[in-house]
């Protein structure tokens, strides 16, 4: 009876690890076409003398970057969901590079996120714990960081992604686990579970300090020639 319960046993781990497996591959699969879009994008466009388009294509090559690190140490569901908003976030900047060149602007993209909260319809300043940032109703050089909106902010693409480094802080000081936040709020679907993993590994990658973009990114990983900003660094 022992070894009958130990072969169910073992039969159940491995039943669980098959599952897992697939769960993995149908999130890789999800986000690996568009990286591999982003790539091409990235290694394909000139931004010639058009400043918006140079400042576009620094923003998507440094979220380029930031999705090759991601990916590189996804090992769960919810990290593939962080590195699939982030590559999406770099062929919104694209589309916008490939308009102010003149050219067509690709296929149609969904969106980064679905969010049911408030979202800006025209550019605007907000305010959050006495700091001022700029938001737009769509993706702007310069602004690469698409926010759901909650907790009165509207949703929108911003310059700097202010939520994680204040809203976060605030909601986890007030102690508030069981709602919002982590209830389905802004980071339901798993942008916030792993969040700040996924995020910092992207800023090392920015900075130079990781090669995690080489996870199926052929020649582009870590950023390649455009890393952290790469030859339209800065968007001069």
């Amino acid at each position: 009876m022992a070894a009958l319960g130990g072969l169910g046993v073992g039969a159940l781990v491995l039943t669980r690890r098959r599952r897992r497996n697939r769960q993995l591959q149908l999130a890789r699969a999800k986000v690996m076409p568009y990286y591999d879009q982003l790539a091409n994008e990235i290694n394909t466009l000139d931004p010639k003398d058009v400043d918006r388009a140079r400042q576009a294509l620094s923003d998507a090559s440094e979220r380029f970057t930031s999705a090759g690190s991601q990916l590189a140490s996804a090992d769960g569901v919810e990290q593939y969901d962080i590195a699939r908003r982030t590559v999406l976030e770099g062929l919104y900047a694209t589309r916008t590079a490939r308009e102010s060149l003149g050219m067509d602007p690709g296929p149609s993209l969904p969106p980064v996120e679905e969010s049911q909260h408030e979202q800006l319809s025209a550019p605007q300043q907000v305010t959050v714990r006495g700091q001022q940032f700029q938001g737009y109703p769509g993706y702007t050089p310069g602004a690469p960081y698409y926010f759901g909106g909650d907790w009165g902010v509207p949703g929108g693409w911003y310059g700097t992604p202010f939520w994680e480094t204040m809203l976060l802080g605030s909601v986890l000081g007030a102690g508030m686990y069981g709602g919002g936040m982590f209830g389905g709020g802004t980071f339901g679907g798993g942008y916030g579970m792993g969040y700040d993993e996924g995020y910092e590994a992207g800023q090392d990658a920015d900075s130079g300090g990781s090669d995690g973009g080489n996870a199926d990114g052929g020649d582009f990983g870590g950023g390649g020639d455009f890393g952290g900003g790469g030859d339209f660094g800065g968007g001069d």
